[in-house]
Parts: C-alpha cells; structure tokens; sequence
C-alpha cells in the first residue's frame, strides 16, 4: 500500500525521505543496510542490496513479436542483470498479449519479480541466490529422472487410457519446465560467480576453468529433458494410433529378447553413470570408453559395456516385427541421442577433476 511522505532539503545538495520502518529494520539486519537505488524518469526504486546483483537495463518494445520479447529478457537473465526496465511502444496498440507473455517469462525464471509502473511500462527485478553447484545440478538430474520414471512404465501395454496419458502429458511438460527454469538459474549462477570470484568458492567451485564445464553439463541435463519430453510425446501419439484401429490390438514395448523398454533402461544407466563421473573420475572413464563403435559387417551403432551389438541387433528386429514401426524408430532415435549426452556429461566431468598444465610447445590462442 502506497503511503505519502515528504522530502525534505537538509543542506545545500542533499534532499532526505524517510523509509517505512519495518523495512528499513530487515534491510539493516539481513543485508546489512545496504541498498540499491535505481532511477526511471520521475521514479525512484530502492531495492535491498542483495536484490539487485548487476547492471540495470532498458529495454523499449517496438514490435508485436512475443518469442523477441522472451529471448530479449533470457539474454539479460543470462548475463546477470539485476534489473530490466521494460516500456511498450505507443504504436503497438493493446499490448495485453505481450503483458502475458512478460509475465509467463517472469514466471519462468527463478528470482525475478515484476512490478507495474505504468499502463506500458514495467521493472523487472533479478535476484540471485547463491545455492552449492552440486545441490544444483543433483536438482537438474533428479528432474530428468522423474520424466524418466513416470516414461518407461508407460511402455508395457499400449493402448493405455488417453485421458490418463494426457494427464500425464501435461505433468511431464510442467517437469520439463521446471527443467528449464532450474537450468537458466544454473547458467546466471555460474555468470555470477565468474563476475563475483569470492562467490565462486562459496557455492564449492575452486577452479574458474570449470565454470564451462558446469556449463556443458547444464545445457546438457536441458537437452535431455527435450528429449524425455519428445520420446513421451511420440508414445502418445503411437497411442492415439493404436487406439483408433478399434481392434483387441494391444502392443507391448519390452520384450524378453530386447525391446524398447529395455533400451531406454540401458541408456539411463549410462546416463547415471555419466552423472557419477561429475564426482567420480572412473565413472566417466567408463562412460567414455563406451564411445559409439559401429559393427563393420552391418553398420549398427551400439554402446561396448552398456548396449551390446548383440541386444541393439534384438532392438531393431523387434521394431521391424511390431506395427507402427515408423513411431518405435523415431522412439530409438531419441534414445539413441540419450546416450551422446551422456558422453557429454562424462567428458565434462572428467575435466573438472583432471586438466593438464599447458604447456610451451601450445601455441598462442589467435583470434
């Protein structure tokens, strides 16, 4: 609620308002007194010091282009603004879709607050909170593997209920963007940590070199979850098509032998092995050992030590023998992609632990 005080001219240059006081006391004890003061033509923003962790910027919309709008204030997320002064142009009219655009960006992103200040113009704040590099990326993996969870049951049996794979739809996409949300929160950390190096060692990175490496891990963990999500939205549709032959048809992903099911298993145990390399030096070792090789004779892609030429040869005979093969082989390719992401992830890993001193003979980096 807004409340009307005066400003008062103590000397010659200095003019005071004074502040609400249960504010001022939690200022003053959380964040030591310490405050961002922020100036927008006629308007002034006073915001805890903590609030607001770099440059503020401006930011004039002058199409009607919603995807513009969202890259715009990711891009200034990304690098680390505290701040976004946000106007709409006369000449775009009614701008209430681009309003609700601004808010569903806001809302994707974590420590950001937007606040009106007028019929077209907004400030968006950007906080950071600094949270352990590990505590986040085991939010990232835990994300992935609950898409995975609620997947691989649903490959059993098909037709299931449409309304219950719908649903499940729907939950999975809000995991996927939560995936999102925590992944852009993970690329500002490490922004910030690099413009702040004391933040570095706090949230436990002792080497600035491995910012990148987090880095390729981070957008790594995203892409999987895309994949998740596609694989997901393929098993729906193959659903849909299952359901509309009206027949007793029923279709079974797994299989004894080695089917789909089984598949997807195997890659998730590269990829959570590839996840224990961040830590573990032996794990990503044997991840990046299992680099694809292909089989001379028949040209099949496999994985040594996680899936066999023998049980990918099974897979694809059992695509070939089941109806709708068309879904099942787009299925596999998104699996497959599965797999070089965790190649990724091993090998950016293994980085973080083991990087060779340079030395003379390496030439200097030219651009």
């Amino acid at each position: 609620m807004a409340e009307k005080r005066k400003i008062w001219k103590t000397g010659k240059g200095t003019f005071v308002v004074s502040l609400p006081l249960e504010w001022a006391q939690m200022v003053n004890e959380k964040y030591k007194g310490e405050v961002y003061v922020s100036q927008f033509k006629e308007k002034v923003y006073v915001f805890p010091a903590a609030e607001l962790t770099g440059l503020t910027g401006d930011l004039t919309v002058t199409c009607d282009d919603e995807t513009k709008l969202e890259s715009q204030i990711i891009a200034a997320y990304l690098a680390n603004y505290g701040g976004l002064y946000i106007r709409f142009q006369e000449n775009l009219g009614n701008v209430s879709r681009l309003e609700e655009k601004l808010r569903e960006v806001s809302n994707k992103l974590y420590g950001t607050n937007l606040a009106r200040i007028s019929a077209r113009e907004f400030f968006l704040s950007m906080s950071v909170a600094e949270n352990p590099i590990d505590r986040v990326l085991d939010r990232i993996h835990f994300l992935c593997e609950e898409i995975y969870k609620e997947s691989v049951d649903k490959m059993v049996s098909i037709p299931l209920s449409g309304k219950e794979l719908s649903e499940k739809l729907v939950h999975i996409r809000n995991i996927e963007m939560d995936t999102d949300r925590t992944s852009f929160y993970s690329k500002r950390l490490l922004t910030y940590s690099l413009l702040n190096p004391e933040s570095s060692k706090r949230i436990g990175i002792e080497d600035v070199r491995d910012v990148i490496e987090y880095y390729v891990i981070i957008s790594n963990f995203e892409r999987l979850s895309d994949l998740e999500l596609e694989l997901f939205e393929i098993l729906v549709k193959l659903n849909d098509q299952v359901a509309s032959t009206k027949t007793t048809l029923k279709l079974s992903l797994s299989s004894p032998g080695y089917g789909l099911k089984e598949y997807y298993e195997d890659a998730h145990k590269l990829l959570d092995k590839a996840y224990l390399g961040i830590k573990d030096e032996q794990s990503a070792l044997e991840v990046l050992r299992s680099k694809n090789a292909v089989d001379k004779e028949t040209n099949i892609e496999y994985r040594p030590g996680f899936i066999s030429l023998e049980n990918k040869k099974k897979l694809l005979d059992f695509i070939k023998s089941k109806p709708f093969s068309e879904w099942l082989i787009l299925m596999e390719q998104r699996i497959w992609g599965m797999t070089g992401i965790g190649t990724n992830i091993a090998e950016a890993g293994r980085n973080i632990k083991y990087k060779p001193p340079p030395t003379r003979e390496q030439p200097p980096f030219m651009i």
